[in-house]
């Protein structure tokens, strides 16, 4: 028994929220998750190839200025089809709006959100540099479990493919986030990590 000058004891399975940077907000009929912001390595290897392709490509932009001279490739530039600008221009604009929302989305908390009507998984960057934005019915939901060997969270929905993400790399926090989302749901803890 611990009298009140003891230290208090730590449970290690749970995690630390405040350590983490894991911070948990409960509502009327669910809760929102909010993970810390993982460091974004999209803009660092876009830069990088940018800066790759410029490198590799100036030694020969400068030999063909140098050798038919600025006057001689305008007139070329005169005589390409329009066509070529306007498909170089539709490239140019997705390339810019694909930047602008990684730019503007690369800071927002990844977040899990449960509603009354909805699981909503939003701001986690997977490996292709793309964002998850998934929304699953609340009543769709049957099964909710960390899977260790893979390190991904798994959700099973009724009607719907499974869906697996990974939003932490530590397996305490991914196995607390199931724990949470199964509690909630209200479903029943047969279900062990595999």
């Amino acid at each position: 028994m611990q009298s009140e000058n003891d230290p208090p004891t730590l449970d290690y399975r749970t995690p630390n929220p405040a350590f983490e940077g894991v911070t948990i907000k409960y509502f009327e009929d669910g809760f929102c998750i909010g993970l810390p912001t993982p460091p974004n390595p999209v803009p660092r290897v876009v830069a990088h190839s940018v800066g790759t392709f410029v490198a590799d490509a100036a030694p020969y932009a400068i030999l063909v200025l140098f050798l038919f001279g600025i006057s001689r490739i305008l007139l070329i530039f005169k005589h390409i089809p329009w066509q070529i600008f306007a498909i170089i221009a539709i490239i140019l604009t997705v390339g810019i709006v694909n930047g602008w929302t990684i730019i503007r989305d690369r800071r927002r908390t990844p977040e899990i959100k449960l509603t009354t009507d909805t699981l909503s998984i939003r701001y986690f960057f997977i490996p292709s540099g793309n964002l998850i934005a998934i929304d699953l019915a609340r009543s769709q939901i049957y099964d909710v479990k960390y899977v260790t060997h893979s390190g991904n969270l798994v959700i099973r929905c009724h009607h719907q493919e499974m869906s697996q993400f990974c939003p932490s790399s530590d397996p305490i926090v991914l196995q607390w986030i199931a724990d949470r989302i199964r509690e909630a749901l209200k479903l029943s803890s047969h279900s062990t990590p595999e």
